[in-house]
């Protein structure tokens, strides 16, 4: 241990000295023994003794107090070395690691948080960092505590709680005020594992898919002539449309790829909610496609939609469309996990695993129109099967 790591040791037990003033516990004398590395040469010996007596403790003066060794140095001969360092008041150990100022604020701004509820000084003793991380905030998450633990907010949107703060505090903090609002009762307030919205049951923002009308008489039909809208999908669920033929992307951009075709709707699923379409009864009376990534996620997805409705048939995902785009294959930045999917058709898992063998991935703009016109023109004509497309 050379000098100067004295007092990273000493730094070392800071936030457990912030715990124990939060816990009321009093501060313990620090004593650090003395290092095995010790210096080979008389300049060096003389440098780091110095700076061990500067910051020794006298009688008007902090620090700490040096028990000294004989120290029998073949090279050096017999010298002196610190057997042990000792800290033994707590005014010591804040003026070594200038931290003065730091915990005279810690102390005050504990205390008024405190004085608003007791009953959050154990929260605080495993968080030390945020009594003055939140400084600027702590009056905020006070005032939005208090009222969420004596008023029902079930009717509410979150940015529509009545309280004294700006519509976006509480989307900020929401992770410390969910923790403190179970630390305070953990039986009206779940696990912050669980959203606050749905702790509190709130109202919350219902996601948009993004619908085209390829026909347009499907959109006289359903829609006063709107071609291009968007819903929710508990919209979705309530709708009796009559559709011959349903797409889903994922990427947006190719929602607006296609041309006019007969009898079909297109939807963008966007991905991450393609959870909430498994339940449109009229996507069970279609001819349904699913347009998705070309990489693992998108045949974990495609894998996914396919137990919902196990009639979907893929479009680009397949072998014949990597064969057909052997140049325009990128190598993917994180390595696949290799999972297993067992919904997928043959011509789609020989696909998967030929992007498995060298952990590629094609992106969907890089995708030949030429290539995506021809399978679409085969779609509206003949429908595109399971068995995938032929190898152009």
């Amino acid at each position: 241990m050379t000098d100067h790591l004295y007092i990273v040791q000493l730094e070392k037990q800071y936030v457990q000295y912030l715990k124990n003033i939060i816990l009321g516990i009093s501060f313990q004398p620090i004593i650090l023994r003395g290092g095995k590395n010790k210096p080979v040469t008389t300049a060096a010996l003389h440098e780091q003794i110095r700076w061990f007596q500067s910051k020794e403790k006298k009688q008007n003066k902090k620090g700490w107090i040096i028990e000294w060794e004989e120290w029998a140095s073949k090279k050096l001969g017999r010298q002196q070395w610190p057997l042990t360092v000792s800290v033994s008041t707590e005014e010591d150990f804040l003026f070594l690691i200038e931290k003065e100022k730091h915990v005279a604020a810690f102390k005050a701004q504990l205390h008024r948080l405190l004085q608003w509820n007791a009953a959050i000084k154990e929260w605080l003793a495993e968080r030390p960092k945020f009594v003055l991380e939140l400084n600027k905030s702590w009056s905020g998450i006070c005032s939005v505590v208090d009222y969420l633990l004596n008023n029902d907010v079930s009717h509410h949107y979150l940015r529509s709680i009545p309280v004294p703060v700006h519509t976006k505090f509480i989307e900020q903090h929401k992770k410390v005020i969910h923790s403190i609002l179970h630390h305070l009762n953990d039986v009206k307030f779940s696990s912050p594992d669980i959203p606050l919205e749905e702790t509190l049951k709130l109202n919350r923002k219902p996601f948009f898919f993004t619908l085209r009308w390829l026909d347009e008489g499907l959109g006289l039909r359903y829609t006063v002539g709107m071609n291009l809208f968007a819903v929710p999908a508990h919209f979705l669920q309530q709708c009796e449309w009559i559709v011959e033929r349903v797409i889903l992307v994922e990427n947006e951009t190719n929602l607006y790829l296609f041309n006019k075709m007969p009898g079909t709707l297109a939807i963008c699923s966007f991905g991450r909610a393609l959870h909430l379409l498994k339940e449109i009864p009229f996507l069970h009376n279609t001819q349904l496609y699913y347009w998705g990534d070309v990489d693992e996620k998108g045949f974990e997805m495609l894998n996914e939609i396919r137990e919902y409705y196990p009639h979907i048939i893929s479009l680009f995902m397949d072998e014949a469309t990597i064969v057909n785009h052997k140049t325009e294959l990128d190598i993917k930045p994180i390595a696949y996990q290799k999972k297993k999917f067992l919904l997928l058709q043959p011509h789609e898992e020989e696909g998967y695993h030929l992007l498995l063998q060298n952990n590629q991935w094609l992106e969907q703009e890089k995708l030949q129109q030429e290539y995506v016109q021809m399978i679409l023109d085969e779609l509206t004509k003949n429908g595109v099967t399971a068995k995938g497309h032929d190898t152009i």
